[in-house]
């Protein structure tokens, strides 16, 4: 090799490092809530089986809230259990720990589901606990400080550990062996995506398609709460929606973009489809990731754990957003070549 030819790609191999650099500086990584896991470090007598966020907006505040559920294998009925949120920033650093105490009865081998008790607004399940949000931005992610002055910091996970278990025969379980806040714990995995969600509220997923110019960053539930009257009396209303952001990536004005909520049945077959037209204009590199998102109302019900769609009631486990047109301001527009259709079955995300 002559030494013009090796400086030329050194230049070569320079520019386009410089040009991957600027490439992944102008994507950010899609937005992702915190795992959700059992500590392995602190077995007990409660098994984590899930978990599961939400944001919300009550008292003029928002919150990032995180649910769990758990199994009492113990060999009675648990009538009080204490459980440990060691919050855990991507360096396996616990920022801080909070302690919530689920209401009710726990059954031998039986699945706490959404347990009652909490803030009516903040939280109205016992095994749900709200955070403080660090900013008005809705999304999935979480951030927390360790201090008033402390920046906020992303939350990577938060591990769930049991502190006290009281049973109904009078004995009890309790330990002091807990995270502390500064801490360094050994992250959990990701949990690989499963199509068919057996249980609990559903999980809402951004869905990526090759070539398309709309790159959907984040998705999530949303619920508004607020303190309503009839007459004199006072009551909690309740609302939920389905949220997604999303990020421009073409060169052209974007001026009409769809997004489809493909709702997934417990068994991953498609049984409904709900439309998103966010409102605006988009330029290249633009964003709806604002205060809000773009929300709607999927019909259907929800119970403390788990969305019932449409008439026939059917449960959903998993909602996908997915883009499905784009509209430009020059008069082109780009479609979704396979877009979501009632029955298919989803194979991923």
């Amino acid at each position: 090799m002559t030494r013009s030819h090796g400086a030329r790609s050194a230049l070569l191999t320079a520019a386009l490092a410089a040009t991957l650099v600027a490439l992944s500086a102008a994507r950010p990584a899609a937005a992702a809530p915190p795992i959700v896991a059992g500590d392995p470090s602190r077995p007990s007598a409660i098994t984590i089986t899930e978990g599961s966020t939400y944001v919300l907006s009550g008292s003029g505040s928002p919150y990032r809230v995180v649910c769990v559920v758990f199994v009492n294998h113990g060999a009675h009925t648990a009538t009080k259990v204490g459980l440990n949120l060691a919050v855990v920033d991507a360096t396996g650093t616990v920022l801080g720990v909070d302690l919530i105490y689920p209401r009710g009865k726990f059954f031998v081998d039986g699945r706490s589901a959404y347990s009652g008790g909490g803030s009516a607004i903040e939280a109205p399940n016992g095994n749900c606990h709200p955070f403080n949000a660090t900013r008005d931005q809705h999304g999935s992610t979480f951030f927390y400080k360790m201090g008033r002055d402390a920046p906020p910091t992303q939350v990577a996970a938060i591990l769930v550990s049991a502190r006290e278990i009281v049973y109904d025969d009078g004995t009890a379980w309790r330990t002091d062996l807990v995270p502390m806040t500064g801490d360094h714990v050994t992250l959990p995995a990701a949990p690989p995506f499963v199509v068919a969600v057996p249980a609990g509220p559903p999980r809402v997923t951004p869905s990526a398609v090759a070539g398309s110019p709309i790159d959907v960053t984040d998705a999530y539930n949303y619920e508004y709460a607020s303190q309503e009257y009839a007459g004199r009396i006072p009551y909690i209303a309740r609302s939920r929606s389905t949220c997604a952001n999303f990020t421009n990536r073409d060169a052209r004005v974007a001026k009409h973009v769809r997004i489809d909520l493909a709702l997934v049945d417990r068994k991953g077959a498609i049984a409904g489809i709900e439309e998103m037209h966010p409102r605006g204009t988009f330029s290249s590199g633009a964003t709806n990731d604002n205060t809000s998102g773009d929300c709607i109302t999927v019909r259907g019900r929800w119970d403390a754990d788990s969305f019932l769609y449409g008439p026939d009631a059917t449960p959903i486990g998993r909602i996908l957003a997915i883009p499905v047109l784009a509209e430009f301001a020059d008069g082109t527009s780009w479609q979704n070549p396979n877009p979501p259709k009632i029955g298919d079955a989803v194979t991923g995300p």
